[in-house]
């Protein structure tokens, strides 16, 4: 869904009958030039129509950009970081319930 820019192949082009919108304050993409004031986010912006357009921008205000903008790198490192911790808890308690079946049986044997 979230693309600055697009760029098409030599013929291809865009599937109005898959067009969608969503609303989060204000429907995204809200231009009524591009929505026709649908409900169903049938998309008419620009040159959607022209054969040979190859490519499209998308365009927000800054208030909207600051909800879908993210630092890839830093949600990278917190999944790596997240992961690793969570490892290191799964190995721990493996030890901790191998080291109790092996104090059970020990004690158990004698």
């Amino acid at each position: 869904m979230d693309a600055g820019r697009v760029y098409f192949e030599d013929g291809t082009g865009l599937d109005i009958s898959k067009s969608m919108s969503f609303k989060n304050l204000d429907r995204q993409g809200k231009a009524t030039r591009c929505l026709q004031g649908s409900s169903t986010g049938a998309f008419q912006c620009g040159e959607y129509n022209n054969p040979k357009a190859h490519a499209g921008l998308r365009l927000m205000q800054e208030e909207q950009r600051l909800m879908t903008q993210k630092d890839p790198v830093a949600e990278i490192l917190h999944y790596k970081t997240s992961g690793f911790a969570w490892a290191l808890i799964a190995i721990a308690t493996h030890f901790a319930f191998n080291l109790l079946c092996v104090a059970g049986g020990v004690l158990c044997t004698h």
